[in-house]
């Protein structure tokens, strides 16, 4: 037999299911998502870098936005998308604990210019997100789960079209950190206001493990859309480009058939001019044989009054 628990762990576990509770109470209470526009960091749209545009150009940046929103609003922390080269087809921050943390490591960059700082490992978030966690995902085409630098986690995807991983989708998950060490590590690194951070941190609601899970398996259905939408784009590219090239054969052909035409009756016209000559051939022929008939005759003539004679 198991031994009971003392008062002291009793009051103990009470606690932390209090605490437990009390973290999730937002969650029994949030009656629906609030409308809300996105956001837009002051740095600007890096999607505008974006040189590869193989997800961006297929799906579409309002089809992406759409496609994720949901994922936001079960996690409200941060999504990214990537091509497979690493430029960025779509990226929202929708906690402010990753807006202060995205937006305070691009200022450690020290530069306006937007693809510098995409270079630089000072942009502590893009740099963990692309290099710790997207760019091995479309290298070993399977998920990746790391610590963030942010103090959260990170979970990526591989989007595949056919069997080519064509890019990445990450989320970032879990809660902010409280611990004040963890905090003040982070307030340094960052070059963010401790008290600030510590503020960021205890604003953001918890999410229980179910709704982690569930977020990890709709980001799999997600990868798996954007990969059947390119695939169809690329098809219906294909096709187009194909047509393009029938219509371009199609035309060459009906030019070297009206080339085809010309000389055909060009040709006519050309035995139509043999047969007129033929026919003065014939007639001259004709005319020779009737002078040469007479010639004979003639002769025939001169002989017979010769013999006469």
């Amino acid at each position: 037999m198991e031994p009971k628990p003392s008062y002291q762990e009793l009051v103990e576990i009470n606690r932390r299911l209090e605490a437990e509770n009390k973290e999730m109470q937002w969650l029994r209470e949030k009656e629906q998502i609030p409308e809300t526009e996105p956001y837009a960091p002051f740095y600007g749209d890096v999607t505008e870098l974006n040189t590869q545009r193989t997800i961006l150009d297929s799906v579409g940046k309002k089809n992406l936005q759409d496609l994720t929103s949901e994922l936001m609003d079960l996690l409200e922390t941060s999504v990214a998308i990537y091509e497979a080269n690493g430029d960025y087809a779509y990226g929202n921050f929708n906690s402010d604990w990753c807006r202060l943390m995205d937006s305070s490591s691009r200022k450690l960059c020290n530069t306006k210019d937007n693809k510098k700082a995409l270079n630089s490992d000072k942009w502590l978030c893009h740099y963990c997100c692309w290099n710790d966690s997207a760019k091995p995902a479309i290298i070993s085409k399977k998920p990746t789960d790391i610590d963030c630098v942010g103090g959260i986690k990170l979970y990526a995807e591989p989007i595949f079209c056919g069997n080519e991983v064509i890019g990445t989708i990450s989320i970032g998950y879990g809660n902010p950190p409280k611990d004040k060490a963890a905090l003040r590590e982070l307030s340094k690194k960052f070059s963010i206001d401790f008290q600030l951070l510590k503020a960021n941190s205890e604003k953001y609601n918890p999410r229980p493990d179910f709704i982690i899970q569930i977020a990890k398996k709709r980001l799999k259905s997600i990868a798996k859309i954007i990969g059947e939408i390119v695939a169809r784009k690329q098809t219906e590219q294909s096709l187009k480009e194909k047509n393009r090239e029938i219509n371009i054969q199609n035309d060459e052909i009906a030019v070297q058939n009206e080339e085809i035409r010309a000389q055909n009756e060009e040709i006519r016209a050309q035995n139509e001019e043999i047969e007129v000559q033929n026919e003065e051939y014939h007639q001259l022929n004709e005319e020779l044989r009737h002078t040469n008939k007479n010639l004979h005759n003639a002769k025939e003539e001169i002989r017979r009054k010769g013999e006469i004679n």
